[in-house]
């Protein structure tokens, strides 16, 4: 799925000057997402995130829907010390981790650290670039995932994506069982997540990180005392055993993978 700036057409693109915003035309709420956002000249650049309702006409720089990191090093709102200053033919990556409501920042691949873990009050959040000056122009150019990262930081957490969903860029391990036409999951109990091949998104969201749990192959066995004799050949001992949770256990007769 193709993602661009809203306002823009298809060109990812934007020289502006004056307090405008820019925002992508598709929203987050669940996932771990990457972008980058290329700059070609600074002129009060803001980078980061946004709630669809900020105006796109403005000054957002300290508006508590938008989370940004300023061209000078820091952050707001509120306007606090972050990280490196960035200038024309710098390339910021931003890494926004909705499962875990964090926003990430990385300058020439480099990472600031965590910039914001407040995102829990957010919506449906989005990229967004804006500028902190009313007269100086600025020119930036937004990867989505539709070409090559310049840079992809190795320390992306499982995962992770291109913001348009078209790369995987920190490969992840999901499953679910394919049984009696249906996949399902476990998690406290069995569910059908679909009965047609899931998606990634799906396979994203909600496979299972291990297929452990059904393992019917006991590990360990429990003494226990046998007490009740029916022959006079058999002295005090002990029997093993042990109980299984059989709700948890489906009978697998096939497996597929597409």
């Amino acid at each position: 799925m193709s993602v661009y700036w809203i306002n823009n057409g298809t060109n990812l693109t934007v020289t502006f000057s004056g307090y405008k915003t820019f925002y992508a035309t598709e929203g987050r709420t669940t996932g771990k997402y990457y972008w980058e956002i290329y700059v070609e000249n600074v002129g009060g650049n803001l980078i980061g995130i946004a709630d669809s309702s900020v105006p796109l006409t403005g000054t957002v720089f300290a508006n508590t829907l938008c989370r940004w990191y300023y061209f000078q090093g820091e952050k707001t709102p509120p306007r606090t010390s972050y990280g490196s200053t960035f200038r024309g033919g710098d390339t910021i990556g931003v890494l926004l981790d909705l499962d875990n409501k964090t926003l990430e920042f990385f300058k020439n691949g480099v990472s600031q650290g965590v910039a914001f873990n407040d995102l829990s009050s957010f919506g449906e959040i989005y990229p967004a670039i804006s500028t902190g000056s009313s007269s100086i122009t600025q020119t930036t150019t937004a990867n989505f995932g539709a070409s090559p990262f310049t840079y992809v930081p190795d320390t992306l957490p499982a995962g992770t994506m291109s913001y348009d969903r078209s790369q995987i860029l920190a490969e992840v391990n999901k499953t679910f069982i394919l049984h009696q036409g249906e996949y399902k999951k476990f998690s406290s109990n069995w569910s059908t997540v679909s009965s047609t091949l899931p998606t990634q998104a799906q396979f994203l969201s909600d496979g299972m990180d291990s297929i452990a749990i059904i393992n019917r192959k006991l590990q360990t066995l429990e003494p226990i005392e046998m007490t009740n004799k029916t022959s006079p050949l058999l002295n005090n001992g002990k029997l093993f055993a042990k109980s299984i949770d059989l709700t948890k256990y489906i009978d697998i007769r096939k497996i597929e993978v597409n």
